[in-house]
């Protein structure tokens, strides 16, 4: 299990709840999180609405955001930011503090249960939650829905922070995670040479992708063109439409059309690649990954919507699913081994597998992360080994938050 912070989470409950009480006062109805009274206030402040398929109005998170960018009115953009900021906070609470207490035992330790789905394969979830990619579903509480970005919340409501060691004194939070692995597996996956070649020389791999898609020394490229073409890549890779992409960046369909076009041009093995595995999802009704876990597929096609959303997602299973293998394997070799290190796993958070590691022995922790980690077994699995080591990095601290230590493989 791991270990909760009980000051930690009574201090976050105590900001939060103080934080929606004072939001709830700005919104002029008893109840911000209906969308039927939402939806009411916002017809009478004069805004159009979507409508669901059964005749509702819409007044979700995404149809606030539409609102709020297109508005004139600051009175009007005021009320709608202060109706999403109330969602978020109060969603943050009812999920990671209310959630937490719900499962948490008498000693303030919460115990996550880890699965995979067994239903169809074809099917996206099953009805507890799990995912026919491979990725190793949790509930009780849902580790999953942690911001895996460290900076994505502020730090007294961050609920990473209330993660911490059992034995304070002696042990620290270790979190263990591949560098860009999905973009270096599609690489393997569909034989593309300059992918290998540029994640083999070091540099960041996003960095390295968009100087050559833009021309670009990798020195000269800015921060928006690394995170357009990391969305891009990304979109591909998951089979992402133009359309899709063009609303996560912001651009135009055919701005995102044009971009993808020139983005294929520079990485030619990778469109073939990516060509053959739908030409063989089509013809057999199933995909492999690397790994050889297999997703069926019966009515793929390029002819219909429901047949090229089955294509989408066996191309995404290629890669999704290849990345939640390499950290399963990865992360049973590191169990293995854990108790020569006085040390023990206490959770998987995004592809991040985290331990909780005697600090006298970190050094030792960290190379062997390094050396299961950049060499996974494959050939124990009756797999080809990769053709390059597989880059990564150890973070370590004092709880699942502030891991300012970092080791780099």
């Amino acid at each position: 299990g791991v270990k909760v912070d009980i000051d930690a989470l009574n201090s976050m409950d105590k900001i939060l709840t103080k934080k929606i009480k004072e939001l709830a006062e700005n919104i002029p109805v008893e109840n911000p999180r209906s969308p039927k009274q939402v939806a009411k206030m916002l017809l009478g402040m004069g805004f159009h609405l979507p409508k669901t398929e059964k005749g509702n109005y819409k007044a979700d998170e995404p149809t606030l955001q539409a609102l709020s960018d297109v508005t004139d009115s600051d009175e009007k953009k005021k009320s709608l930011d202060d109706l999403m900021e109330y969602r978020f906070h109060h969603k943050l609470k009812s999920t990671f503090i209310d959630g937490i207490r719900e499962v948490m035992d008498k000693h303030h330790y919460i115990h996550p249960i880890y699965f995979i789905a067994k239903r169809e394969e074809y099917e996206e979830k099953d009805e507890e939650g799990g995912t026919t990619s491979g990725r190793l579903s949790c509930k009780r509480p849902n580790f999953q829905n942690i911001p895996r970005d460290k900076e994505a919340l502020p730090r007294e409501i961050s609920p990473r922070r209330m993660f911490i060691p059992r034995y304070r004194g002696t042990h620290i939070i270790a979190s263990s995670d591949f560098t860009q692995a999905e973009v270096i597996l599609a690489g393997i996956y569909h034989k593309d040479s300059k992918i290998l070649s540029m994640y083999d020389s070091g540099g960041d791999l996003h960095t390295q992708i968009a100087a050559e898609v833009f021309g670009l020394k990798p020195e000269n490229v800015s921060k928006d063109q690394r995170k357009a073409a990391k969305t891009v890549v990304f979109g591909v890779l998951y089979g992402q439409t133009e359309f899709g992409l063009s609303k996560r960046l912001g651009w135009t369909e055919q701005k995102a059309k044009e971009f993808i076009r020139d983005f294929f041009r520079k990485f030619p093995e990778l469109k073939r690649g990516i060509d053959e595995a739908k030409h063989f999802i089509i013809r057999n009704g199933y995909i492999e990954s690397y790994f050889k876990r297999r997703r069926h597929l019966p009515g793929a096609s390029d002819d219909t919507p429901y047949g090229r959303e089955l294509l989408r997602s066996g191309i995404n299973a290629i890669i999704q699913g290849g990345a939640a293998d390499l950290c399963k394997i990865s992360m049973w070799s590191l169990f293995l081994e854990l108790d020569l290190f006085n040390s023990f796993m206490v959770a998987q958070i995004h592809d991040e597998v985290t331990c909780e590691i005697d600090k006298r022995k970190k050094g030792e922790f960290c190379e062997l992360v390094k050396r299961l980690f950049s060499n996974p077994g494959l050939k124990d699995y009756g797999l080809e080994p990769f053709p390059l080591k597989i880059r990564g990095e150890v973070e370590m601290g004092l709880n699942f938050l502030e891991l300012g230590e970092k080791y780099v493989f």
